[in-house]
């Protein structure tokens, strides 16, 4: 089995992109690291705190915290405007499916997949099928 493109983007959307890793990995770096203080007082000013820069390890986590997130948030949405937000129920056996060109071939081996299913399939060729009827 070869290790394709898909599998490496797939591993890396559970791993890299996911946020619930890089929110835990995101505290584990700020606490871990011996400077890890987000506001600095100094001495004077009119505001008396100011955040500090973050070290390049946080920064970086923190991005990959906030990719993961709007990418799982743009997944979701993108899952409910599919079907208007609706979930769809799906039945094989009250389906009735045209299939044009379904004497022979792949046009016959698709209503055969479909009918074994359990669905009522209506073949539409100009020739005569190449099979028997269920």
């Amino acid at each position: 089995m070869a290790f394709t493109l898909g599998d490496l983007l797939i591993l890396i959307d559970r791993t890299l992109l996911n946020p619930w890793l890089c929110a835990a990995a995101t505290v584990a770096v700020h606490f871990l690291t011996p400077d890890n203080k987000f506001v600095v007082l100094p001495n004077s000013g009119l505001i008396p705190y100011r955040l500090a820069p973050l070290t390049p390890l946080l920064r970086r986590t923190s991005y990959l915290f906030g990719t993961g997130l709007v990418l799982r948030i743009n997944r979701f949405l993108s899952c409910k405007a599919l079907n208007n937000g609706v979930q769809a129920d799906f039945s094989w056996e009250k389906e009735i499916i045209v299939v044009t060109g379904g004497s022979g071939g792949i046009g016959a081996a698709a209503a055969q997949k479909l009918a074994s299913r359990g669905s009522k399939v209506v073949v539409i060729d100009v020739l005569a099928l190449t099979f028997e009827k269920c």
